[in-house]
């Protein structure tokens, strides 16, 4: 998964983008917000590298609804009238389909957030889905 991020970081770099990072577990952790700095993209990527996955069963509503803080005024590095997106990357058998996750999301998508899927699919290879 954690490739599936860097290719986004390589693909659209940090100047026009600002990245936030979670993981979640039964409950979620956000590990780099908005605000954070970072000198250069590979320095991401390195912190990226270092994060632990979370235990627990995956509880996906949480994780939404802490996504959705991140975007808030307020919060460490909001930026107000910039286009916000979330993309979620789990793995099929963790969450369900997309049509799942899109239900959840309904709320962040009121809040003119964006939300888009990647759905692992082959995790020792790094591949992923976007849908």
């Amino acid at each position: 998964m954690k490739d599936a991020i860097k290719y986004i970081i390589d693909k659209y770099g940090m100047y026009y983008v600002h990245y936030a990072f979670m993981v979640f577990g039964s409950e979620p952790d956000v590990r780099i917000t908005f605000g954070d700095n970072f000198n250069s993209p590979d320095q991401l990527k390195g912190v990226l590298d270092n994060i632990a996955r979370l235990g627990g069963q995956p509880n996906l509503g949480k994780a939404l609804a802490k996504a959705a803080e991140l975007f808030q005024p307020g919060y460490k590095g909001e930026r107000p009238g910039v286009r916000k997106f979330l993309v979620v990357i789990v793995d099929r058998n963790t969450v369900g389909d997309e049509n799942f996750i899109m239900r959840h999301a309904k709320d962040l998508e009121n809040l003119e957030i964006k939300v888009r899927t990647v759905f692992q699919v082959k995790p020792s290879l790094g591949t992923c889905n976007v849908t």
